[in-house]
């Protein structure tokens, strides 16, 4: 059974504004993507996130904080995985279109 945890992601504007989003996730790689798709949702729909922009993730229960750079979830989407894992990244790669 996955193990989907609630993940704060977060990330610094070129002004120095902090902005975060909460989103369900079972892995590092999923919660950064789900969040870089929900912030172009919303109020940074035509943001365009560089590879060296550093999304910070903070995991719920037990409590863990990670650092990831937006050009490393995109090399992970672009490796091949498991036939599981390739349906996953499939499906967030949509996610980050729509």
């Amino acid at each position: 059974m996955p193990n989907v945890r609630s993940c704060l992601v977060s990330f610094t504007d070129s002004e120095g504004i902090e902005h975060s989003i909460r989103v369900p996730a079972e892995s590092l790689y999923e919660a950064a993507v789900e969040a870089m798709a929900a912030f172009r949702r919303g109020a940074f729909a035509e943001m365009t996130f560089g590879q060296a922009t550093q999304l910070r993730i903070r995991v719920r229960a037990p409590e863990e904080e990670h650092v990831v750079t937006v050009g490393k979830v995109m090399s992970w989407l672009d490796r091949i995985g498991s036939p599981h894992e390739q349906v996953k990244k499939s499906r967030l790669r949509e996610r980050l279109r729509k």
